[in-house]
């Protein structure tokens, strides 16, 4: 090797890493004046260039490289055949995910060994900080005004409290299972900072996943130990009952699941329930009639919404009533959403994605990609950027680093 290709080969391994740094921190803050995805295209630039500086020095993840081909087909997939406006702002979202995974599927061996211990642990450092940042603006909120609705009770405005809870499980699932720079002793209070911040942000889908996690991690243990879980259970449950009974929020949306399991068949205690009840069975009907190529992307969307603007059930927000035909709606599921969409076909390629959890049995990997499963039963997380990060980057990240670790 030259040495003009040993520094052009530097310069693109710390252009790469830098701007991998920059959107890993930045992921659970997202301020609109700071996007994270201004720092996967400055990563974009340090690939490029990493391809040229010397090819033999690049690796191919292939279990990695076959996540990013389903994500690649999956966008295919929905290539409108009709001139739909709203397939514009779909095109904003869905095509820069084509390339945010590739950094990890083609890569310099030293940019992997650098993403190995830093990617995770500057993750990790921002979701603590950030879930700090949220406790202390949440009490701050519970001192001055309780009856502000919980979905504006977070500091970050641009990202919603789904996605918000969704990126600490994600920083929960690797302290558990990725080594990094917290010591053991402070390991329990970080993991009891995260799981204070998902319980309070109050998105429920979110708990269960919680509890999904440490049960998992727990059962999966190589050390299980009765007694330590138990005593681990035992803390949380307090914790629970702590801010069941002292904060009003977590009280009001643990009732409002109970009026809403109540109220699946008819209206119960003057609670409607679910709006996603509704939009579910409408987005049934809609599948039932165009089911193997869907309706492509924009299109499903602005159907669904005609079949809602028909409802006329009363819903209430914490704040105020409201009807479905006053807003706009996805499909709030991304299997049913990317049905819409894409047709049948999309089955196989969601099933081709778990593959590489089966070839790695990592249970890094496998956790992760549950974990983003289950935020796909409530969101269409594919339909946000906020979704859209995570899976485009992350899912291709886990696979390459597990599999490669456990060759290592």
């Amino acid at each position: 090797m030259t040495v003009s290709n040993h520094k052009l080969r530097k310069t693109a391994f710390w252009i790469l890493s830098l701007g991998m740094s920059y959107y890993v921190a930045l992921l659970p803050f997202q301020p609109p004046w700071l996007p994270a995805s201004a720092g996967m295209m400055v990563a974009g630039i340090g690939w490029l260039i990493s391809l040229t500086s010397n090819p033999r020095q690049l690796t191919i993840n292939w279990p990695a490289a076959w996540v990013y081909l389903c994500l690649v087909l999956l966008y295919l997939s929905g290539l409108p055949t009709l001139d739909v406006p709203e397939y514009r702002q779909i095109m904003n979202t869905q095509v820069p995910f084509l390339f945010w995974g590739l950094p990890f599927v083609v890569y310099d061996e030293d940019f992997l060994r650098y993403s190995k211990t830093y990617l995770p642990n500057i993750f990790l450092a921002s979701s603590i900080f950030s879930a700090l940042v949220f406790i202390v603006y949440f009490i701050a909120i519970e001192i001055s005004d309780p009856s502000i609705e919980y979905s504006k009770r977070s500091p970050y405005f641009f990202l919603p409290v789904h996605y918000l809870s969704l990126y600490y499980n994600v920083a929960i699932v690797l302290l558990l299972r990725q080594p990094c720079f917290i010591k053991k002793s402070f390991k329990i209070a970080a993991i009891s900072v995260l799981i204070a911040a998902v319980i309070l942000l109050a998105s429920r889908i979110q708990w269960v996943v919680l509890l999904f996690i440490l049960i998992i991690h727990f059962l999966s243990s190589k050390k299980f130990k009765t007694k330590k879980v138990l005593m681990y259970f035992m803390l949380l449950s307090v914790c629970v009952t702590l801010l069941y009974v002292f904060v009003p929020e977590v009280h009001r949306r643990m009732h409002e699941t109970l009026d809403e399991v109540r109220s699946l068949k008819e209206v119960k205690n003057g609670k409607q329930t679910n709006h996603r009840k509704f939009i579910w069975k409408e987005a049934l009907q809609l599948l039932s009639e165009v089911p193997i190529t869907g309706y492509k992307p924009g299109l499903a969307d602005k159907l669904l919404m005609e079949r809602l603007s028909a409802c006329d059930e009363k819903f209430w927000d914490g704040e105020k009533v409201y009807y479905l035909r006053d807003g706009f709606y996805n499909y709030h599921n991304q299997f049913l959403q990317s049905l819409a969409e894409r047709g049948v076909g999309v089955v196989f390629l969601f099933l081709a994605l778990l593959l590489p959890v089966f070839y790695g049995r990592n249970w890094l990997c496998t956790m992760m990609v549950l974990v983003i499963a289950f935020a796909m039963l409530t969101e269409s997380i594919l339909q946000r950027q906020a979704g859209v990060f995570l899976v485009a980057t992350f899912l291709p990240m886990i696979v390459t680093l597990s599999t490669v670790r456990k060759k290592t």
